[in-house]
């Protein structure tokens, strides 16, 4: 079997979810059409081809016109190596996507796959994304991390069922590379409570940051000043003045508002008692998966891709969403320390999450779904 794998985001943990997805191919014929920032040192047999080079370019129209140009060598790849199939990772620009597999479908007989890792980018929900629900109705497969993802799409883009494949997001673990930057700072801020609470990634609404803060706020004085909540991330306009001004005098809490090394986050997640994750929708969060081996427990809004781990073992606990609830249950968790030390000592829930998480697992339903795509059932 011979497969043409397209990720134009292939850095971070993007990179680090496609050599566990393509480390499970063994014995196939393996091509990876990447971006030039490839940070992932992937299998010897898998062929690497850097093509995309539009992250960095400042102009709008030149990086789309960047990315149209890369997906024509793409195209040229996929000619000269006739791959069985071509799995496509992320659409970045819609009208463009859709014409290069627009074309791929009339001039090739390739087997087209589309992994929609959300249905809808972030905070675009209420748009109709017509060039995104043509590009559901022309890929022979779209695959999805969790069913819910399947039905939405189903639901919203008419697309049948039996065209959708469920596929688990596998366990994306943090290393400490990168320059230290923040992690002292990090380490004697946590030295100074009793219990300590962890948010990281893009600050915005859509991952709730908003809730966490009056969730925080809410909480009883004496409460707050024998917690820690860490912040860490690149707060989006839309809520960086609020969020700032609510916390900005809190001793309770440090916001780091800007991209760190790995190594700065590795520091905060290995420090913390608890990760939260407010979100008010995801299909699945790679900031989740990059975080379970650590055997911290988690605090989960009740989003489908966020409650799945706790339906494999007792990890943590979900909330109703509301700012009400988390800021009950954080004040809980501090109250009494044991039940953060029982969710983290539990070795055997823990273990289920791994098992069901881990890309071995996984990978006999890569290699499943890719053979039944291959023979067109």
């Amino acid at each position: 079997m011979k497969l043409l794998y397209v990720n134009p985001q292939s850095y971070n943990n993007l990179s680090k979810y496609d050599d566990g997805f393509l480390s499970e191919l063994t014995g196939w014929d393996c091509h990876y059409a990447c971006s030039i920032l490839l940070d992932q040192d992937l299998p010897a047999k898998i062929v690497v081809h850097k093509v995309f080079k539009y992250n960095g370019i400042p102009s709008r129209i030149r990086r789309a016109a960047s990315y149209a140009v890369s997906l024509v060598q793409v195209f040229r790849i996929s000619r000269r190596i006739k791959p069985d199939i071509i799995h496509v990772q992320w659409v970045k620009v819609p009208v463009i996507d859709f014409a290069f597999l627009y074309f791929l479908r009339r001039v090739t007989s390739t087997k087209l796959v589309l992994t929609a890792h959300n249905v809808v980018p972030h905070d675009q929900r209420d748009q109709s994304h017509y060039w995104l629900g043509r590009i559901y109705a022309l890929v022979d497969c779209v695959v999805v991390h969790e069913p819910q993802s399947g039905t939405e799409i189903e639901e919203r883009f008419g697309i049948g069922g039996a065209k959708i494949k469920t596929i688990r997001h596998g366990l994306i673990p943090l290393k400490e590379s990168g320059r230290r930057k923040f992690a002292s700072e990090i380490k004697d801020f946590f030295k100074k409570g009793e219990v300590n609470f962890l948010f990281f990634g893009r600050g915005n609404r859509y991952k709730g940051i908003d809730i966490l803060v009056s969730a925080w706020m809410k909480m009883p004085t004496v409460d707050r000043s024998r917690a820690r909540l860490l912040i860490v991330g690149k707060l989006d306009p839309t809520v960086r003045g609020d969020v700032l001004e609510r916390l900005g005098d809190q001793e309770s809490c440090l916001v780091i508002d800007e991209f760190v090394s790995e190594v700065d986050l590795f520091e905060a997640v290995h420090g913390t008692d608890a990760m939260v994750f407010p979100y008010r929708q995801i299909s699945q969060s790679g900031a989740l998966l990059s975080t379970l081996d650590t055997r911290k427990p988690v605090i989960v809004s009740r989003c489908n891709g966020l409650i799945e781990p706790l339906s494999v073992g007792d990890i943590g606990w979900s909330y109703d969403g509301s700012d009400n609830e988390l800021s009950h249950l954080i004040s809980n968790l501090i109250n009494d320390r044991s039940l953060l030390h029982r969710k983290a000592e539990d070795s055997e829930a823990w273990q289920r999450v791994f098992e069901y998480y881990s890309w071995a697992t996984i990978g006999h339903d890569i290699r499943a779904a890719y053979e039944r795509i291959a023979r067109g059932l």
